[in-house]
């Protein structure tokens, strides 16, 4: 493992942890669930059942929280991590450029894994932002619930959870995709052995283009009951971080008390990613903001996060 460095300003207490495996980031096997899969019991009945951390409980951030109150004032606190499903336990952009290579086309001709490698998003690759066409099937397949059913896995993220569990809680799937596609979600984390644990999923109202920002306001409120998120979305860090022109009272904190784990990014990207969050603080600093955030973790892989995640277990469940 290579030795912690700082990359930005104080009060970010920035972390890249990265393996010295052979390979920085493990591209999955293109895996699917079964054809036939026994229906999950609808969004509606599961949330009727009693709050339960052991369970997969599809509910909405407010009504975790909720719960997770309820427990402390019980006695019996709950504290540990969340993690995020695509690119983190799915690979959802290798499913989608396979099939938009063959519906839009190649020009580069690359494979699904370079594409994605080069790109991260779909909608960033220019051929297909600029194509109308793939940019309606791109939208629509945000909103189809038999596509969450048939998407490959992130290797190592199964193993991975199931050695997380051994020293921290996992308190939430927490994830952007719209609540419709909750039944669907959690169909497709049972059926590939991810242990069962509350899902959250992003308000229908909430617009795609808003899902990052949703995200980092629900991690905020939830703190300190979850302390820790895996997730490879740079944007959820850069949501932390208000715009320097944007009016807010001098007195709100933002940030992440909790710590972050970056999953996915190699050393030259997380240098990168980190720079520019560096430099965001710092402006955001000047313009009058009060930022801080603990650390983020960067872990290319799924044996990195488990690393990184176990050596802060005692932290990380602290009630």
């Amino acid at each position: 493992v290579r030795n912690v460095q700082s990359v930005v300003p104080v009060l970010w207490s920035v972390l890249i942890a990265l393996s010295a495996l052979q390979h920085s980031h493990a591209f999955p096997p293109s895996a699917s669930p079964s054809a036939s899969p026994t229906a999950f019991p609808p969004a509606s009945s599961l949330n009727r059942r009693p709050f339960s951390l052991s369970k997969m409980h599809i509910t909405t951030a407010e009504e975790l929280l909720s719960g997770l109150e309820q427990k402390a004032q019980d006695g019996q606190p709950v504290c540990g991590v969340a993690l995020d499903i695509d690119e983190t336990l799915a690979w959802t952009g290798k499913y989608w450029l396979e099939q938009m290579q063959v519906l839009f086309g190649n020009p580069e001709n690359l494979s699904p894994e370079d594409m994605f490698k080069k790109y991260k998003l779909c909608q960033h690759v220019p051929y297909y932002a600029s194509n109308p066409e793939a940019m309606k099937w791109m939208s629509e397949r945000r909103s189809c619930d038999t596509t969450q059913r048939n998407l490959p896995i992130i290797q190592g993220s199964v193993e991975g959870v199931a050695s997380l569990q051994k020293h921290v809680t996992v308190v939430a799937y927490l994830t952007v995709r719209p609540h419709k596609l909750a039944e669907g979600t959690a169909w497709w984390l049972k059926e590939m052995g991810f242990p069962e644990a509350t899902l959250v999923c992003k308000p229908d109202e909430v617009p795609f283009e808003q899902g990052n920002a949703w995200k980092a306001k629900v991690l905020g409120t939830l703190y300190p009951y979850i302390r820790g998120m895996v997730d490879d979305n740079p944007s959820v860090l850069n949501s932390f971080v208000p715009e320097p022109t944007a009016s807010a009272d001098a007195s709100v904190v933002h940030g992440y008390p909790g710590t972050f784990f970056l999953f996915g990014h190699d050393e030259e990207e997380a240098k990168q990613l980190l720079q520019k969050l560096g430099e965001r603080t710092a402006a955001a600093k000047e313009a009058g903001k009060t930022v801080e955030m603990k650390e983020v973790v960067v872990c290319p892989t799924w044996p990195d996060v488990v690393t990184h995640v176990t050596s802060r277990a005692q932290e990380l469940s602290r009630t």
